[in-house]
């Protein structure tokens, strides 16, 4: 298990070199503390040199990530990650290499920065353990620091604190009263139980005389679940008097173990304890959360390999590819298209009917029960068909059925049939379009210019099979009307027309005399209905009346017909001129327009974005093939037998 803190490092110092952020949760100590509070102190005390920088106001601007690792030597050395095979054996110099990684970001302002600085140390006198050390907590800005300077290093610390795997040490002066301590108020804002925070007292030798810190340090005051360990501090006074952290340890011992009230508990305070517990801690720590940081990381390559594949490879001035790409494309654009037509592509039920089923709904449920609603005689009166019974006859006398004022008036009627067959026509037309639109073109999130270039070409066979539709609907209107045939074996004949205008006239009897005419008393009636009324007609008046009826139920007759007619060809037509040709030109037409090499930069032309999201995301999947690598160096029976 002493393996794990070192894996551990390896790992963070990896992820440290990746310019984009791989958001893993590693366990790691966060040092947390108010200015003055004597964090610093603490932390050179376990390693045991003079190494962080020091003076007023905030020194640490940086988080500064250190890696302890015990060795087998008397050498001690420290190593940055941004200066990679380099080693510090002056202590001196890595607190000048600190302040000066800090300025080359920062510069000589008080500014903070999330970006952290990986220092590893190599000593025999330390304990395997990683520590972060932050900004300290401060109240009021002071000479150049920003004016929210309180609120940014609030917020730098949630965002280390707030990962779950980490163990918070909250720094604490003796002298303060724990329930006004900065470090473990925002300790309980993440861990309100307790569980992941490490508290320690610093500066117990300068309590008031008469004082102690046994109720701090048996958890009385504020209780953690990980305890309190207390510490002595050396005074600024010991630093400028270059007072040995070695001779520091000694007498920090000798307090502790002679100390009237803290000698019971001696063995487990000062800072040798503290880095035991330390190296104790994390490496439990580790060895529990280990097995989800594994799946984690494999969860997370699976989902950047999934992203990344929907990026693709950058296609720029790579012909062979752009065509293959092109190809695919339009391929699957077309069969979209054909399976929407066909409803194959339906996935759940839903509420509205779409692509062909829509179609189909509107050429044979809306177009023919429009045409069955339209009446041939709803446009004229009795008076209308008289005046073109007169007109047809000109200066003569009709004797039997006018046949030119049949021919005339359904004509006229057939004519109307044409407005609803184009409009029916324009209703599926507009319902390609709306498909064509919807169908969705994933390479288009990618590539902006490809999805408006291949509805343009859509948009033209669209264009260019409505114009046939139109054309023969209106040709087949005008054959229905350049020829009516008498004999059509649906059509009642003009016997049967007659006896059926007889029997409708008898039934009118007559109720007054002469009072007007009979055309005037006809009017009064419903076209086809009947009534209560009577009247009385001469002879001529009875012919003129039978007349008029008989063309009715001619026009009638042959009316339904020509109706059926019309739907079934009309739909025929859209069918055949409009949604099939589309269907069947709209693969050939993109790829004799759109697959040209002149054209392919342009069409392949990426979203600004998508480089930098796909640089990103490759940033990223290098980060977390290394963390796998690394990883995967301690297996399941490692942690199983420690």
């Amino acid at each position: 298990m002493d393996r794990l803190i070192p894996v551990i490092n390896r790992l963070q110092d990896a992820l440290g070199t990746i310019h984009t952020k791989v958001n893993l949760e590693l366990p790691q100590i966060v040092v947390v503390g108010a200015q003055s509070s004597g964090k610093s102190s603490v932390l050179e005390s376990i390693v045991g040199k003079d190494f962080l920088p020091r003076g007023s106001g905030i020194v640490t601007r940086r988080p500064l990530v250190l890696h302890l690792t015990q060795t087998h030597t008397n050498e001690e050395w420290g190593e940055f990650t941004h200066m990679p095979g380099k080693k510090f054996k002056d202590f001196d110099k890595i607190r000048h290499e600190i302040e000066a990684e800090t300025e080359r970001l920062l510069g000589k302002k008080a500014n903070i920065s999330n970006e952290s600085i990986f220092l590893r140390i190599f000593s025999p006198n330390v304990l395997d353990v990683t520590l972060v050390d932050l900004p300290g907590l401060t109240k009021v800005p002071v000479g150049d620091q920003p004016i929210d300077i309180e609120a940014q290093i609030r917020r730098m610390i949630l965002d280390f604190i707030t990962n779950p795997n980490s163990i918070i040490l909250a720094i604490s002066n003796a002298n303060q009263d724990l329930a006004n301590s900065d470090s473990l108020k925002l300790a309980r804002e993440v861990d309100p139980t307790g569980d992941r925070t490490l508290g320690v007292i610093t500066k117990i030798d300068l309590m008031d005389k008469g004082t102690d810190a046994m109720e701090m340090l048996k958890g009385k005051l504020y209780p953690l679940k990980l305890g309190y360990v207390g510490v002595m501090c050396r005074s600024q006074a010991d630093i400028n008097a270059n007072k040995l952290i070695k001779k520091h340890l000694e007498d920090e011992k000798k307090f502790f173990t002679t100390h009237e009230k803290y000698r019971a508990i001696a063995h487990s305070m000062g800072i040798p304890h503290l880095s035991w517990k330390l190296n104790r801690l994390l490496m439990h720590h580790i060895k529990a959360v280990l097995p989800d940081l594994k799946k984690k990381v494999s969860d997370m390559i699976r989902s950047n390999e999934e992203q990344l594949r929907t990026y693709g490879f950058p296609l720029s001035e790579n012909r062979d590819l752009q065509g293959v790409v092109m190809l695919n494309v339009i391929t699957s654009y077309a069969t979209s298209f054909s399976n929407a037509i066909e409803g194959k592509t339906l996935t759940e039920a839903g509420t509205e009917l779409e692509g062909g089923a829509k179609i189909r709904d509107i050429l044979l449920r809306k177009f023919i029960q429009q045409l069955k609603n339209m009446d041939a005689l709803n446009s004229m009166d009795d008076g209308d068909i008289k005046n073109i019974i007169d007109s047809s006859c000109g200066v003569m006398s009709s004797l039997l059925i006018p046949e030119v004022a049949f021919h005339m008036l359904l004509k006229m009627q057939i004519k109307r049939l044409l407005d609803p067959s184009q409009t029916v026509t324009m209703e599926v037309y507009d319902q390609l379009k709306i498909l064509s639109s919807d169908i969705i073109i994933p390479e288009a999130v990618r590539f902006p210019n490809l999805q408006p270039a291949i509805l343009s070409v859509v948009d033209n066979v669209l264009e260019d099979c409505l114009k046939p539709a139109q054309d023969f609907i209106t040709d087949f209107i005008e054959i229905q009307q350049s020829y009516v045939n008498s004999f059509h074996p649906d059509c009642i004949n003009v016997r049967e027309a007659l006896h059926r205008a007889e029997k409708d006239v008898e039934e009118m009897e007559p109720s007054m005399h002469n009072s007007t005419l009979l055309l005037d008393k006809s009017r009064e009636f419903e076209s086809w209905g009947k009534s209560d009324n009577r009247f009385e007609t001469s002879e001529d008046e009875k012919n003129e009346l039978i007349q008029i009826y008989t063309i009715r139920h001619l026009l009638t007759s042959y009316f339904d017909v020509i109706k059926k007619n019309v739907g079934d060809y009309v739909s025929k037509a859209v069918m055949s001129f409009l949604v099939i040709k589309v269907r069947d030109k709209i693969q050939t037409d993109l790829i004799s327009k759109l697959y040209n090499n002149d054209k392919f930069n342009e069409l392949f032309a990426e979203n600004a974005d998508i480089p930098f999201k796909r640089k990103a995301l490759e940033d990223q999947m290098e980060g977390l093939n290394i963390a796998s690598k690394i990883l995967s160096e301690v297996r399941d029976f490692d942690l199983e037998h420690n």
